[in-house]
């Protein structure tokens, strides 16, 4: 089965943090979606997700707003 939370917990989530820090800082708005764990018949899969949008003074992406939108479904 296919599980990969541990590496995105320890790898991952690090360089997550660093890249959210600088866009924050540089008002770039982003969209992040890691599928960390397989699902099965009673639990669908573990997504971690991560998105910057409509923060004051960020760009409106219309793009990345649709991305959320389907990503929040």
């Amino acid at each position: 089965m296919f599980d990969k939370e541990a590496v995105h917990d320890e790898k991952i989530a690090p360089l997550v943090e660093q890249i959210v820090k600088i866009c924050k800082e540089e008002k770039i708005p982003c969209v992040m979606d890691f599928m960390i764990k397989e699902g099965n018949d009673y639990h669908d899969p573990l997504h971690c997700i991560t998105a910057l949008h409509g923060l004051e003074g960020m760009p409106h992406s219309p793009s990345i707003y649709m991305a959320i939108m389907v990503l929040k479904w």
